[in-house]
């Protein structure tokens, strides 16, 4: 830009003004695939985007440039990408003036991220009332997440995706969205009016967060990983422990046991093993065969140990039905999505209501006094015999 100062010398100053499209349409499809890393699930996807859109003629005038001072030998029309390695195709522009290629580089703009750009002077000479209608393809390949700013005067974009369970992300929302088995169908309309900054600014004037800010788009969500399943199914250690140190209280009480606070130990640690094995399993394996043969290792060792120390095998098949019947909740829950809180808290609800029921007539203050020298010995101890005699 030429400036002329006060005492009338020309000085030759170079600034940038930014100009936003009038109207800005993306179509676009997703190939989406899932990838590995052990455990760790990772939605890979190639983007097919069709970009189309209109450039008014630009308000040089009311950014307080004089229209000589600008260069239009130095002037482009860039897009910005935040990762540009994920161009997968070269990028032609078609527009009402002629074309040209995209190429890389180009001056870095505050709130955008790295550009392509095509010099104004390839689709033709520049003419500041002229109109420039545009269209370019771009094939996009990313992880996870895909989003856009709303440029526009009047941004539309629609996208779809054989991926079933997108998340829709950022400041604006789809006004149409479509999700089935078969993937999903979003479209979005975004007015200028509806964002933080004008279609027109001279550099250094808008904040590059106000810009960042305004990006939506969508994010492929991966419901529950083979990791977050494991991750759920320890958040219920507690609760397996506890269930099953409770089941061995009742033993002790209703069978005229007496059990040592060893051997509960040792069944808490059989009930922990159970992630253990969930995890390394489900890292080579798929986490319905991980959980089934861990379920029944731990099973079988908790199971076959309370055979040695429970006097009645009535007592044993009660254990291995509330083990069973614990990993079968357990794992309903991790396949439940909307449903989880609630097939919880009714399944918490009936063992409370069981557990009240089998001990609504117990007078716990005689089995505190019980717990004594004269309570029988655990079954098989060397000192039973003594203790009796006593």
């Amino acid at each position: 830009m030429i400036h002329t100062d006060d005492k009338g010398i020309r000085r030759v100053r170079q600034s940038l003004a930014h100009f936003l499209p009038e109207n800005l349409k993306i179509r676009g499809e997703m190939d989406t695939q899932t990838r590995y890393r052990g455990i760790y699930q990772v939605p890979v996807y190639t983007a097919n985007l069709n970009f189309s859109g209109r450039f008014a003629p630009p308000g040089i005038a009311r950014l307080g440039i004089n229209p000589s001072d600008v260069d239009w030998d130095e002037a482009y029309l860039s897009v910005a990408i935040a990762d540009a390695r994920g161009i997968k195709d070269p990028m032609t522009l078609r527009s009402n003036r002629g074309g040209g290629t995209f190429e890389p580089g180009g001056v870095k703009v505050r709130g955008f991220d790295p550009q392509v750009f095509v010099p104004i002077t390839d689709i033709g000479k520049p003419e500041e009332h002229s109109e420039i209608e545009f269209a370019f393809a771009l094939k996009l390949s990313g992880t996870e997440k895909l989003s856009f700013l709303p440029t526009g005067d009047r941004t539309e974009v629609l996208l779809t995706s054989a991926w079933q369970s997108p998340s829709f992300i950022g400041a604006y929302l789809p006004e149409r969205r479509d999700i089935d088995a078969e993937g999903f169908s979003a479209e979005c309309k975004v007015l200028h009016l509806g964002r933080s900054y004008p279609g027109e600014w001279r550099d250094g004037e808008i904040p590059a967060e106000r810009i960042a800010s305004s990006a939506f788009g969508v994010n492929l969500f991966v419901p529950v990983s083979t990791y977050q399943k494991s991750t759920r199914a320890a958040k219920y250690a507690i609760l397996f422990i506890g269930l099953s140190f409770l089941a061995y209280f009742m033993f002790e009480i209703f069978g005229n046991l007496r059990l040592h606070p060893f051997q509960y130990l040792l069944v808490g640690f059989a009930n922990c093993l159970f992630y253990l094995l969930l995890l390394s399993l489900s890292a080579h394996t798929g986490f319905e065969l991980a959980y089934a043969v861990s379920a029944a290792a731990s099973t079988a060792l908790v199971v076959g140990y309370s055979a040695s120390i429970l006097e009645k095998r009535a007592h044993v098949l009660a254990m291995l039905t509330l083990l069973a019947s614990l990993y079968t909740f357990l794992f309903m829950m991790l396949r439940a999505e909307q449903y989880a809180m609630l097939i919880g808290a009714v399944a918490l609800f009936v063992i409370l209501a069981t557990v009240m029921y089998l001990t609504r007539r117990l007078d716990w203050y005689r089995v505190t006094l019980d717990f004594g020298p004269d309570w029988p010995a655990p079954h098989g101890s060397t000192s039973e015999q003594a203790t009796r005699t006593l």
